[in-house]
């Protein structure tokens, strides 16, 4: 048993490498450092790496999905083809400092007819770096499940990414969005913390939503001069009562009656009892019998 489960494993494992190496994709990586609302595009190929014809389907995805362009239709691929391939991109003005991970690739439009396989599919990784200014801190927020009535956990997190000391503070503004405009709530201040280079510091704070609709928490970390902002939106809903049980016929009540007696433990000490009872009574009975 053991054994042919390692078996099904190894053949599974056969099946899905087998598919991946289906369809090869060139370059692997494209590394490039971030120039503001640059506009560009650039060339990638893919190759059918099989005696049979292909029907393949670009795909982008991960952080910078929204700055690039692939084209979308289903291509014909024939056997051990390769063909070239562009992606578009068009960055925006800024981004926040750090690395930023997308993904382009191609993915098989359908399995082979009559087989029972997985779908191919490969990607290139596309990896822009924004570098980091002398001074920088990282401002994120994380909250708690909202319920109405019941107070949030926030954490206000401030990270040091730059390679020197620097002094900063936060604070956190809970907004509600009435109507679209912005209201304030509440105003979070926390006080003043000295970040070395890698380092990182937590506030908490709570809140309690008193009515339901949709609101936003907004962080904002201030350091020799320079703010770094981070908003977060969320909803607030009323609570879900459970659905009322639906009415009962007098023969369903009847019926739930009588297997709750037939199972419960009750039922069964009951029963040895009456058991116990008649023992008592009809023993000798049998006894003067037999004499």
């Amino acid at each position: 048993m053991k054994n042919g489960m390692v078996l099904a494993a190894v053949l599974c494992f056969l099946l899905l490498s087998q598919a991946a190496l289906a369809i090869g994709i060139g370059p692997g990586r494209i590394s490039v450092k971030f120039v503001p609302n640059l506009n560009t595009n650039y060339t990638f190929h893919v190759a059918n790496t099989e005696d049979r014809t292909l029907k393949v389907q670009p795909f982008v995805s991960g952080d910078l999905a929204q700055y690039v362009t692939v084209g979308n239709d289903v291509y014909t691929l024939g056997p051990k083809e390769v063909r070239n391939f562009m992606f578009y991109v068009s960055m925006p003005a800024s981004l926040e400092p750090g690395k930023y991970d997308t993904r382009i690739g191609v993915v098989e439009a359908a399995p082979p007819g009559g087989m029972v396989s997985a779908v191919a599919g490969v990607e290139l990784q596309y990896w822009v770096y924004v570098d980091y200014p002398e001074k920088y801190i990282s401002a994120d927020i994380s909250y708690s499940v909202p319920e109405l009535g019941k107070p949030m956990a926030f954490d206000v997190t401030l990270f040091n990414p730059v390679n020197r000391t620097l002094k900063t503070s936060a604070d956190l503004d809970i907004i509600e969005i009435r109507n679209g405009t912005d209201v304030k709530l509440e105003r979070f201040e926390f006080g003043n913390v000295t970040l070395n280079s890698g380092d990182e510091k937590v506030f908490h704070s709570s809140w309690t939503p008193e009515k339901e609709g949709d609101y936003k928490a907004v962080a904002h970390a201030y350091y020799e001069g320079e703010t770094t902002p981070k908003e977060m939106g969320f909803s607030v809903a009323k609570p879900q009562a459970p659905p009322a049980p639906a009415p009962q016929t007098a023969e369903q009540i009847v019926k739930k009656t009588a297997q709750n007696l037939l199972y419960s433990p009750y039922t069964a000490i009951v029963a040895l009892l009456v058991l116990a009872i008649f023992a008592v009574v009809l023993w000798p009975e049998k006894k003067g019998a037999g004499a």
